[in-house]
């Protein structure tokens, strides 16, 4: 009787209040600060000096990211669609300026960030954002269609692949929603598998990425060796982990250990229990994201939660699909998890927009 009673309260929206969805959030956001500290503290005592600098800066930018979540809950809707085309301009200008010498900075072969000196951030978080709001309630027109193709082209030439595929994820589950006609999506099928492909033989890394990710002991000390570390962190952990700060991957082995892998580190500490609570935790958020989706009964509302849902699951799937060597490597943190500044702050703010659209535009 208990569980029927909370499952009819749960679909009535009675519990999954604005309240419920920092539940997960703040989970999720706990363990990050946790295993930032953990995966990077040896790695950053050696290269810095001080074992604690990516701790502090994480921590930094959870501060500023609980700022940007009351942000994102302060602004009207009606601010994003009035104002859509000026924001996705803006984003795609930023993106834009990465390519300026002395002001785009490389980072492990791609030119993602600008640098301030003070402070860096990467303008494709914004665009990824920028994209969905551009794309909710816009009539799918020539203009629109150049949009998009302009905002993947930067995107593609930084290199990040893996927001060019967020961006194409989330504006067709926004395009889907909206009854867009599905000879669009046949159309921009046929198109992408050619795409593809030259993009294949153009940038031979692809290919060899591709190669590793069929076969990674195939190069083990080389293109794939960050796989295969992250698989042997998560085959060491075992049902219960090896215990906090007992991870070996982290001692050099596992390039990107506080960022995109962390995941990996997580796993061999806490073991596959542990793996299991942080999906759990990431199920709860996604459903709530999606029982906003379905609940709101403004059309632009509803498009832009799609929108933002479809973006943290391509991340969420992503990542951990290249963790546990399901999917070919791509750069793309964890929400809450990973390490990072502008992707940290980036997904704060959405939850914030989320907790807004519950809040006034639930029907």
């Amino acid at each position: 009787m208990y569980l029927k009673k909370w499952f009819n309260l749960h679909f009535q929206g009675k519990i999954w209040g604005g309240e419920a969805l920092w539940f997960p959030v703040i989970a999720l956001a706990t363990l990050g600060v946790v295993f930032v500290y953990s995966s990077s503290g040896v790695f950053s005592q050696h290269r810095y000096g001080d074992e604690f600098l990516f701790l502090k800066k994480h921590l930094m930018y959870s501060v500023m990211g609980m700022g940007a979540a009351g942000l994102g809950m302060f602004i009207p809707l009606s601010f994003y669609e009035k104002w859509k085309k000026v924001i996705v301009y803006i984003s795609i200008s930023l993106v834009f300026f990465t390519y300026l010498p002395g002001v785009g900075r490389k980072v492990l072969g791609a030119s993602r960030w600008i640098d301030f000196k003070i402070f860096r951030f990467q303008p494709s978080e914004i665009l990824k954002l920028s994209m969905v709001i551009f794309a909710a309630q816009s009539p799918k027109n020539l203009f629109f269609w150049v949009t998009l193709v302009l905002s993947l082209g930067l995107l593609y030439g930084q290199p990040d692949f893996g927001s060019c595929l967020l961006v194409l994820w989330s504006v067709g589950w926004i395009m889907y929603l909206e009854g867009v006609p599905g000879k669009y999506f046949v159309y921009g099928s046929i198109g992408f598998i050619p795409a593809f492909l030259v993009l294949l033989i153009i940038a031979p890394y692809r290919l060899r990425r591709l190669g590793v990710y069929l076969n990674p002991f195939k190069d083990p000390l080389g293109s794939g060796f960050q796989i295969i570390q992250s698989l042997l962190g998560i085959a060491n952990g075992g049902w219960f982990g090896k215990g906090l700060g007992s991870s070996q991957q982290k001692l050099f082995f596992l390039p990107e250990a506080h960022t995109d892998f962390v995941l990996s580190v997580m796993t061999e500490e806490i073991g596959f229990l542990g793996f299991f609570v942080i999906c759990l935790l990431y199920l709860i958020f996604m459903n709530y994201l999606i029982f906003i989706t379905i609940r709101t009964k403004d059309a632009f509302a509803k498009s832009f939660a799609l929108g933002i849902a479809a973006l943290f699951m391509g991340s969420i799937v992503i990542n951990m699909g290249v963790v546990c060597g399901l999917l070919p490597a791509k750069g793309l943190p964890l929400p809450f998890l990973s390490s990072g500044g502008t992707s940290l702050l980036m997904s704060y703010f959405m939850v914030g927009v989320c907790a807004r659209i519950h809040r006034f535009h639930l029907g």
